[in-house]
């Protein structure tokens, strides 16, 4: 029988089949041993607002799938990255049945017209926050596409401005690109469409000159003169 090269290759074949069989068996036990690893305590951890631990508490719930062992970090990740007020997340298991989740949120620098926000590296934020905390923000308003532009000026230009006391709470950019700068005191400084730094240094240099010369409420100050400015006042 053994000298049968036909009868050896059944019984090759057949050896083979068990063998991938057994493996195929082992694998499934495998996967329904680490199914067996439940997440017992999921740790949420950041500085976060209370909207956005609700929104990720049943984000969490609803979406995140998996043991233990089987869940995947990096489509977790994924899915928690796109929840609009989150920056950046990073997950880690800490053995032998906790899931740890560290969150960074977007902080808003301003209020980007009616009711979306901007960072402080210019990314636009989708998102909501309450009355009380959005109308202490400054109010910024432009075409989206230079979002990250404004909000460096802001930043900047408060920079520039401190030596004078003022501090900007708004700024406005229309579809020319004509740009507008209001300060806490209710001054408007129109510094049109270019050298928007240099025109804030002018306005701490020259301010205290216009302001001394008027006896008239200053309503905006004109600073797209080369060596000066122009002032309108309340009539």
């Amino acid at each position: 029988m053994w000298d049968d090269p036909r009868i050896i290759n059944r019984i090759s074949s057949f050896l083979i089949v068990l063998s991938v069989a057994g493996l195929v068996v082992g694998l499934f036990s495998t996967i329904s041993q680490f199914e067996r690893f439940e997440i017992k305590k999921i740790i949420v951890k950041g500085d976060l607002q209370e909207d956005t631990k609700k929104y990720l508490q049943r984000v969490i719930r609803d979406e995140l799938t998996g043991g233990f062992l089987t869940i995947s970090l990096s489509n977790s990740k994924q899915i928690l990255e796109q929840i609009p007020r989150v920056r950046a997340v990073n997950i880690n298991r800490k053995w032998p049945n906790i899931l740890e989740i560290n969150v960074v949120e977007h902080s808003p620098l301003a209020r980007w017209g009616e009711n979306r926000f901007v960072n402080n590296i210019g990314q636009i934020i989708e998102a909501t926050a309450s009355k009380r905390k959005s109308n202490n923000l400054p109010f910024f308003q432009g075409p989206d596409n230079i979002a990250s532009e404004i909000a460096n000026l802001y930043l900047r230009g408060n920079q520039i401005l401190e030596s004078s006391g003022r501090e900007i709470v708004s700024i406005k950019v229309n579809n020319r690109y004509a740009w507008e700068v209001k300060l806490d005191n209710e001054i408007v400084l129109r510094i049109g469409k270019e050298k928007h730094l240099r025109r804030l240094m002018m306005f701490v240099k020259l301010y205290k000159f216009a302001e001394a010369a008027s006896d008239k409420k200053i309503n905006y100050l004109d600073m797209r003169y080369e060596d000066g400015f122009a002032v309108g006042t309340t009539s």
